[in-house]
């Protein structure tokens, strides 16, 4: 019977420092590589893993040409010599997925120019990072940006692309997509779209962001969780390039971050049930704005922003409150992607410049202060670190203050045994050097007096199990057995008869005097196959699903326990 607990370590460990709203400069980010692709006006970026070294790759957009992937030297850095994929064409965005579930990162490519007829390209990988194009979808259509996700729950990565129409394509299972059928969905001018799970649902929903003016308003779509969405009739912010979701307040559920093409950067607050209300804007942040992301950039556990132009750290202790740092970028840009380029467990930036004498450029996040953290829990515990519950042993990042991470090196104690034997009416733990607590798995598991030994003989029939404690601090219960004392096989009042022995398929109980309690089969091992209340001295259980073989048997009424021996189910 194991005892799992969730851990969550106290501020006072991790948060050692306080983060103080003066300080803007809590993250720092420097130039580390420029000039990817020169002459390349970049749309859209991606970052992965593409041949599988363990170094993050990139695939870029060119406005008008080829689509360019390079390759991560190993240090960081990319090789600027481009691989070169596709006919020179008006593409705009670009997402990686796994297409059919093979274990490598394929991408695909939205267009920007309907006359060009290719609509979203489908490109495959092999494993080594070499890409053919599988296919075409949604030809004869042009957009902007696009996400992915598995929207209808079958475990593969489907495609939501608003441009004018919306079109929702679902994946076979085999890296081909068809459509969802729907033709009653539509946003004018889309500018980008979020996935997320904003009515709590647990599937995926979007949120459309649109450019234009005031009659051109962003649009919440709701899943059914097959895909097929239907609009809510909420109407989000307009005139906007940018559009990103994640717990910007850290309530539980999910918020929505929106870049205007000018102006502040704002949110929209959900209420935990998909409605959504207009929140704070960081009246700071009034730029020219093409993308946003947000992500936990200071392992605070909290949502920070990061445009592509600025960083906004979310307040480790007034959580939706945003301190700007000192930090900027200044190239005309259309995306960015946040990811660790450099293998140090730190977020990157990947900015993709939109400039024909200008490539793209690389920010690596300066390395803090580092105070190392040696934390062992118990087998089966976990603690909340990067925004997840940590289960295994790692390595991870924890703020510990502005321009501090704790290092921890997580571990755990080996599961406790908490085997149990017994011989001659005498029970033994199997697990050493730890501290025991024998138990009464009848009285609700109560201790028994007393009874702290490794080995425990009971003086009264009943089922026991033993609490251990090793380590110092991890607490596992054993499974409960039956131990049948000599000499009260037959406890119970004259008149008092169960029949047949052996039975078929019921058993016939007469109890002289006792009109109610409760009644529990217990096979050979101490598992109870069988427990029901009765109202009647006379009552016929049903024994017709049990398998054959010996069982005992165990009667509650009031304070009297009655205890019988070798029932034999036939």
């Amino acid at each position: 019977m194991k005892d799992f607990r969730a851990v969550l370590m106290l501020a006072t460990m991790f948060f050692s420092v306080l983060i103080m709203n003066a300080q803007t400069n809590c993250v720092n980010y420097y130039l580390s590589q420029e000039d990817i692709g020169i002459d390349s006006e970049t749309f859209g970026v991606a970052l992965a893993d593409f041949n599988g070294d363990g170094w993050k790759d990139v695939v870029a957009i060119h406005a008008y040409d080829a689509i360019e992937v390079y390759f991560n030297n190993g240090d960081g850095t990319f090789n600027t010599t481009a691989t070169y994929y596709g006919d020179d064409s008006w593409r705009f965005g670009v997402e990686i997925m796994d297409i059919e579930n093979d274990g490598d990162w394929d991408f695909i490519t939205s267009p920007q120019n309907s006359s060009f007829g290719n609509g979203m390209e489908i490109w495959e990988n092999n494993g080594t990072g070499i890409f053919t194009l599988k296919g075409t979808i949604l030809g004869n259509t042009g957009g902007y940006e696009f996400a992915v996700g598995d929207l209808n729950d079958d475990g593969f990565t489907d495609i939501f692309f608003p441009h004018g129409d919306i079109s929702i394509m679902l994946n076979n299972g085999n890296g081909y997509f068809t459509s969802n059928g729907q033709t009653n969905l539509s946003a004018s001018s889309p500018e980008d779209v979020t996935l997320n799970d904003f009515d709590g649902d647990g599937d995926l929903d979007a949120v459309v962001v649109r450019g234009g003016g005031s009659g051109f308003v962003g649009k919440y779509y709701i899943n059914d969780g097959t895909g097929q969405f239907m609009d809510s009739g909420q109407e989000l912010s307009y005139g906007c390039d940018g559009v990103d979701s994640g717990d910007i307040d850290s309530d539980g559920d999910m918020d929505v971050t929106i870049a205007p093409f000018y102006g502040n950067i704002h949110f929209w607050v959900n209420d935990g049930f998909g409605n959504f209300m207009p929140g704070d804007s960081l009246f700071d942040a009034s730029a020219f704005y093409a993308d946003v992301i947000l992500k936990d950039i200071n392992f605070d556990n909290h949502a920070d922003i990061i445009t592509d132009k600025q960083i906004w750290l979310n307040d480790t202790y007034n959580p939706g409150s945003f301190i700007k740092q000192d930090f900027e970028m200044t190239a005309s840009t259309h995306d960015h992607a946040v990811d660790d380029i450099n293998n140090d467990g730190l977020p990157d930036i990947y900015l993709g410049r939109f400039s024909s004498e200008n490539g793209d450029q690389v920010f690596f996040y300066e390395e803090p202060q580092f105070i190392y953290v040696d934390t062992t829990l118990c087998f089966g515990d976990s603690i909340f670190l990067e925004n997840e519950w940590q289960t295994e042993p790692g390595t991870f990042f924890a703020c510990a203050g502005c321009d501090t991470l704790d290092i921890i090196n997580l571990s755990f104690y080996d599961e406790i045994n908490t085997g149990v034997v017994i011989e001659d009416g005498t029970l033994m733990a199997l697990a050493e050097d730890a501290e025991y607590q024998w138990l009464d798995c009848e009285a609700g598991f109560q201790p028994i007096q007393g009874q702290t030994a490794q080995t425990f003989t009971p003086e009264v029939t009943g089922n026991y199990a033993v609490e251990i404690t090793a380590y110092g601090m991890c607490v596992d219960t054993s499974a409960c057995y039956l131990v049948v004392v000599s000499g009260m096989a037959e406890n119970r009042p004259e008149n008092t008869n169960v029949f047949p022995n052996p039975a078929g398929d019921e058993l016939n109980i007469e109890l002289n005097g006792y009109d109610n309690g409760t009644l529990k089969m217990i096979d050979f091992t101490g598992k109870v196959v069988i427990i029901s209340d009765f109202q009647s001295p006379k009552f016929t259980l049903d024994v017709s699903r049990l398998p054959a073989g010996i069982y005992y048997l165990m009667i509650h009424t009031g304070n009297t326990l009655f205890f019988r021996d070798k029932i034999i189910i036939k």
